[in-house]
């Protein structure tokens, strides 16, 4: 018995000596907090953890406002700034772009060509010239010309011949219009109408042949008129026939030209 009282003590005592040294040994001294000089220690800041309230979005179903077929929406007036009526500023006329009206012409040409003549003279050659003038907004032609031509014949009375031949030589000049036909092309056929004076110088007897029967050719300056048609291509060429009557002489020149100036 006495055994186990011992034991106990022991084992109380070998359990208390901890708690003995514990309150026996002096407290470590904490070392001192070194801080640099000019600086001063700032709280640190801690984030909010608190938890704040998550707004949902709100779910409940709102009735839809749907377009009621029935009435038609006004129109409402349009508000501006300035209320006040200003005159309405008339329309800018716009202006209508024609083409530029052609060119004016000036040409002039040589014609060549063979020239069927009265008074029993029958074909001789045929030589002239032509000035033509048209401004780009008229629908005929200015023309002047000039105009040579010879021919010659063997008189004969009752079939036997006479002594010499009878001859005659013309010039004449004047003027007049043109008028083409259709719009310009490679191929422009026109008509054209002259008048002038032409001068006569004949010789010779007058035979069966002439209008003059038993007479004598001479000389005479009288009026003509013309009348004609041609046909112009590849700009420069043309062909032109004419019959030109004075008195009781009648001539159809059949010329070609070339135009020199244009």
């Amino acid at each position: 018995m006495r055994r186990i009282a011992l034991f106990t003590i022991a084992l109380i005592s070998w359990s208390a000596l901890p708690l003995v040294a514990q309150q026996k040994a002096p407290p470590k001294p904490t070392p001192p907090r070194t801080t640099r000089p000019g600086t001063t220690k700032r709280p640190v800041a801690r984030p909010d953890t608190t938890k704040r309230p998550v707004a949902r979005p709100d779910t409940t179903k709102r009735p839809v406002a749907r377009p009621d077929s029935t009435k038609r929406a006004t129109p409402r007036p349009s508000v501006r700034a300035d209320s006040t009526r200003r005159p309405a500023t008339p329309a800018r006329a716009t202006a209508i772009r024609r083409p530029p009206p052609p060119p004016n012409e000036r040409t002039f040409a040589v014609t060549a060509g063979a020239a069927r003549a009265g008074l029993g003279f029958g074909i001789g050659p045929s030589l002239g010239g032509v000035f033509r003038y048209r401004n780009g907004t008229w629908p005929v032609a200015l023309r002047g010309d000039a105009q040579f031509g010879r021919f010659s014949q063997t008189p004969s009375r009752g079939g036997t011949p006479l002594v010499g031949d009878a001859s005659l030589s013309h010039l004449g000049v004047g003027g007049g219009i043109e008028l083409p036909l259709g719009t310009p092309r490679a191929t422009a056929p026109y008509l054209v109408a002259t008048a002038g004076v032409y001068r006569f110088a004949a010789s010779g007897l007058a035979g069966d042949q002439s209008d003059l029967p038993d007479g004598v050719f001479t000389g005479t300056t009288d009026l003509a008129v013309g009348v004609g048609a041609g046909v112009r291509f590849f700009k420069y060429f043309f062909v032109e026939g004419r019959v030109v009557s004075s008195g009781d002489f009648t001539t159809i020149p059949i010329t070609i030209g070339y135009t020199l100036k244009r």
